[in-house]
């Protein structure tokens, strides 16, 4: 038995690109399988309620959504054209608990984009700076930029509050050198210099130390210390490594303060 029908019916609306999706119409009562099975609605009851609704909403709907599309969303198949998108349940939500009529707009481009030198967008991000498309319904790696690209305001005008669809995917990183990412070459070039200077304060003050000792004992008691010398400058080496160390928690936990905010 071949598995597409119900591919299809789960993932997959059957329109053209130039038509908009409005709510509760009778033909999305079929490619909604889940939600009807969910509040049990028969035919007769949809029909009823959808008639309703129009009485009360002009062309039952109180906002209106244009969604982008990558290309590879678009599928012909038995010579009729599919959008199938792994968001469907989103776009089911939009459509039953919003009543939003959804309107697709397909991007050129089969990525999400990046940030130019010049300020502009490329990929289906182009489409959203471009004011063309009002959501997305795929996770992009979140960044300053692209958070300054997206207007979360108001998601549903109207009466209706701002909701978020998210879901959270957490990436393992492995890289060995993230440390370094929290501050740019500027920042590491200042701390590496504040190390140095601590460094070379701390071996002055014990070199003044050491010849004020020599001056006040006996020359006896500065043979004994002399006889330490190799035993000191492994302490000497211990207190660079340990100016190292406090220098990097420190580092860390202003990177850790910095991320956090």
């Amino acid at each position: 038995m071949s598995i597409l029908p119900k591919l299809i019916n789960d993932f997959c609306f059957k329109m053209d690109l130039n038509e908009t999706i409005w709510p509760l119409d009778i033909s999305l009562y079929n490619s909604m399988p889940v939600i009807s099975s969910t509040i049990s609605w028969s035919m007769s009851s949809f029909q009823n309620f959808a008639q309703i609704e129009r009485e009360k909403v002009d062309r039952n709907t109180s906002c209106n959504l244009r969604a982008g599309l990558f290309p590879n969303e678009i599928f012909i198949i038995y010579g009729e054209q599919y959008i199938c998108s792994s968001s469907y349940e989103i776009y089911l939500m939009l459509l039953h608990y919003y009543r939003c009529s959804i309107s697709f707009v397909v991007s050129n481009e089969s990525y999400g984009g990046y940030l130019t030198s010049n300020g502009s967008w490329t990929g289906i991000l182009k489409l959203v700076q471009q004011n063309k498309i009002d959501f997305i319904p795929h996770m992009f790696s979140m960044e300053y930029n692209r958070h300054q690209l997206l207007d979360h305001k108001q998601l549903f005008p109207q009466e209706h509050t701002t909701t978020m669809l998210t879901q959270k995917h957490y990436l393992i990183n492995d890289d060995p050198f993230r440390l370094f990412h929290a501050y740019t070459l500027d920042i590491w070039l200042l701390i590496l210099t504040s190390f140095l200077c601590f460094t070379f304060l701390t071996n002055s003050l014990e070199c003044l130390i050491a010849i004020n000792l020599k001056e006040k004992f006996c020359p006896s008691m500065f043979i004994v210390h002399h006889s330490s010398n190799r035993s000191n400058q492994w302490l000497r080496f211990h207190h660079i490594v340990n100016n190292l160390i406090d220098m990097f928690v420190l580092s860390a936990k202003f990177a850790t303060i910095r991320n956090s905010k």
